[in-house]
């Protein structure tokens, strides 16, 4: 039994009914004596319970959406990568010109431990995206 015989068994009737195809509703009207979509709703209906009782492979699903994430990984790898050779570079710059520039100690010694904080961290930062690319690669 369907969804069309559970009414009828139940004494309801439809009166109308909504179809969602290819982006567009169609409201087809039943009149209590007019059953030529009777059939159409009939296929319509055994066509979803088909594909309702079909069991969906998961991995492959898994695997076709993990395919096409794939580039846009790779690609987002690629520019976190070039951003943090960047911002090394900048680090860099900046220790070796406080070095050259601020002699007074207090703040000199301040301001390279925090250079140098920032460098480590953007190195550690970058050694371990290069590593998760060659993962992800090979």
């Amino acid at each position: 039994m369907g969804i069309l015989d559970d009414i009828i068994t139940y004494g309801n009737r439809v009166l109308k009914v909504t179809i969602l195809e290819a982006g567009r509703l169609s409201i087809i009207p039943i009149e209590e004596k007019e059953t030529t979509y009777l059939p159409a709703l009939r296929r319509l209906q055994n066509e979803w319970q088909q594909h309702l009782t079909d069991p969906i492979k998961l991995d492959i699903l898994y695997g076709q959406r993990l395919l096409a994430l794939k580039p846009r990984r790779i690609r987002r790898h690629h520019i976190c990568i070039a951003h943090l050779e960047e911002r090394i570079d900048q680090a860099e710059r900046r220790f070796q010109h406080v070095s050259a520039t601020i002699l007074r100690e207090p703040h000199r010694s301040r301001m390279l431990y925090q250079l140098e904080a920032t460098l480590k961290r953007h190195q550690q930062t970058l050694l371990t995206e290069q590593a998760s690319l060659r993962r992800f690669l090979g």
